[in-house]
């Protein structure tokens, strides 16, 4: 146990799945704070006889003021977030202990592991981590995020401590039912990063047009920034990702390039836009621009303990990009490149079928 460290939870009716998660750190911090946003159910009653300190909040429809209100009762140097449908795999305690004691960084990121149906899963990695007297605070109505310095910040490796993540499982929760609440909670708001959010949030298929009248919109709000407005917040990238998926999908594959573009000038190293080029001139058979694009990407991972743009896919900065070089040099007609990079693609992921396949030269 760690006396530098308290850990934070907001809640609310989550009987079913807190002791799970209380369980789960109940020997890394000696202070859980349980923001309580309105519980109909046992959630206070379980999180008390845990010996977790628990508040009362009254729930203002922003998941930001909700995780903000938690730190206002920390008392530790170290504050870590945690939900309900979440539980931490602690791997090496020492190590992670050794960290928080270096006092080399003020906050970092921790690998997300969402658990999906059967045995598929995405990894991303999030800021959960941080001191708390370093004025960090969360922003955003839905899909919050802590407003850190990104030269401050670090990464822990997996193999020491990270998170699994229940709540995308359909036996954990009820998408649609999640979907429509996130859209009653941000719809009308009118601050840009609520925008941002709900186009995140509207279906490409069923919302198309209001989708493209959305990003109108928000388009104007950005001419009242200034480049280094925007190019400094990496926040600002995720207009430029939504935007290029409604075009993408629509398909207006000019328009969605000249979004992902854009957004490449405003942030060159951001993997996720990157990642979106290269899908969009391998879509075009521009299979060398495409190529570009990709090998930027494994550059780019390969220089430094890649960081910017915070929610990234495992699969974008290991195994899925190797694969799509491959299916780039495939595409060429370079079949032994092809399979090379295939076979690179299969030792960073076992499991990733299309890549075994094409490594055996199907």
């Amino acid at each position: 146990m760690n006396n530098s460290l308290s850990v934070c939870i907001i809640a609310k009716d989550a009987e079913k799945e807190l002791e799970r998660c209380l369980s789960s750190i109940k020997n890394i911090a000696n202070e859980v704070i349980l923001v309580d946003t309105g519980s109909k159910d046992n959630t206070p009653l379980i999180a008390r006889k845990k010996g977790v300190k628990v508040y009362s909040f009254r729930w203002n429809n922003d998941f930001s003021a909700a995780r903000n209100e938690a730190l206002k009762y920390v008392k530790n140097q170290w504050v870590l977030f945690i939900d309900t449908d979440e539980e931490l795999v602690s791997e090496n305690l020492i190590e992670f202990f050794r960290l928080l004691d270096e006092q080399k960084k003020d906050s970092y990121y921790l690998q997300i592991e969402n658990l999906l149906e059967g045995k598929e899963k995405t990894i991303v990695n999030r800021c959960r981590l941080f001191k708390s007297n370093s004025g960090y605070r969360y922003r955003g109505v839905i899909h919050e995020t802590p407003e850190i310095d990104i030269t401050k910040t670090g990464k822990i490796a997996k193999e020491i401590i990270y998170i699994k993540h229940y709540g995308y499982n359909r036996h954990f929760f009820d998408p649609e039912r999640k979907k429509q609440r996130n859209l009653a909670l941000i719809k009308g708001k009118n601050a840009l990063e609520n925008k941002i959010y709900l186009l995140s949030e509207l279906d490409n298929k069923t919302n198309s047009q209001e989708k493209i009248n959305l990003i109108t919109e928000i388009l104007k709000f950005l001419k009242q920034k200034s480049e280094k407005e925007i190019s400094e917040d990496l926040f600002y990238a995720g207009f430029y990702k939504e935007a290029f998926n409604t075009f993408f999908l629509l398909p207006d594959l000019l328009t969605a390039e000249k979004f992902v573009l854009e957004g490449i000038r405003l942030f060159p190293n951001e993997l996720t836009l990157l990642s979106m080029a290269g899908n969009l001139y391998f879509q075009m058979g521009n299979y060398d621009l495409s190529l570009n694009f990709q090998q930027k990407i494994i550059s780019l991972v390969k220089e430094q303990n890649y960081l910017q743009g915070g929610v990234i896919h495992e699969g974008i900065k290991s195994y899925g990009t190797l694969y799509n070089i491959a299916l780039c040099f495939k595409a060429k007609g370079d079949f032994v490149q092809a399979i090379n990079f295939a076979k690179e693609a299969v030792k960073s992921n076992p499991d990733f079928a299309p890549a075994v396949k094409l490594s055996e030269g199907y």
